[in-house]
C-alpha cells in the first residue's frame, strides 16, 4: 500500500474541538467521583446522629463539589480560550504521512514519527479522525476530516488505522 500524504492547517477550531475530547474522559471521571460524594454526604447524616460537626463537614463537602463544578465548566474553558487566543503557533501548516509503520507528521515545528503501536485507539467524528496515544488519552493526532481528497482516501486511511492499531 502506497504512503497516504494529506497536507491541511489546523487552527484554533481544531484546538477546540480537540480538547472538547480529552476533556470529555476526565470530567466523566469527575462527575462520577463528585456524585459519588454527594450521595455519601447527602446520605450519610440519615444514617448517623446529627450533630453540628457532621453538619459542617457535609458543608464543606457540597461547597467542594460546587467550587469543582464550577472550575470544570466555567473557569476551565475561560483560561483555555485565552491560552489559545494567545498561542503564536496556531494555525500550523501540516504535513501527514501515514503509511505501513505509523505517522510522519511535518510542520513548522518540527518532523515526528509516531509508529502504529504507540496509538491506543481511533476515534471517528463526523469532522476529525482522533488518534489516542497509549497511557495518555489526553494526546492525540488531529486529523481532520477535510485533509483528504476524496472519501476513497478518507476510507483508506481509516482501513489502515484500523488495521494497524490494536484495540
Amino acid at each position: 500500500m502506497e504512503p497516504i500524504t494529506l497536507k491541511f492547517t489546523l487552527d484554533r477550531e481544531d484546538c477546540i474541538e480537540t480538547i472538547r475530547l480529552t476533556t470529555f474522559k476526565r470530567r466523566r471521571i469527575m462527575h462520577g467521583f463528585l456524585v459519588s460524594l454527594a450521595i455519601v454526604v447527602g446520605v450519610l447524616p440519615v444514617f448517623i446522629e446529627i450533630n453540628e460537626g457532621a453538619m459542617l463537614w457535609n458543608w464543606l463537602f457540597i461547597t467542594f463539589i460546587i467550587l469543582g463544578l464550577l472550575y470544570e465548566y466555567v473557569l476551565h474553558p475561560i483560561i483555555f480560550t485565552r491560552r489559545l487566543e494567545k498561542a503564536e503557533r496556531i494555525p500550523v501548516e501540516m504535513t501527514l504521512i501515514a503509511d505501513g509503520s505509523g505517522i510522519d507528521s511535518v510542520s513548522k515545528l518540527g518532523r515526528n514519527r509516531v509508529g502504529w503501536s504507540e496509538f491506543g485507539g481511533i476515534q471517528e467524528l463526523e469532522d476529525y479522525f482522533f488518534l489516542t496515544h497509549k497511557g495518555a488519552s489526553q494526546m492525540v493526532e488531529i486529523i481532520p476530516k477535510r485533509a483528504f481528497e476524496s472519501e476513497e482516501q478518507a476510507q483508506a486511511f481509516r482501513e489502515l488505522a484500523e488495521g494497524q492499531i490494536k484495540k
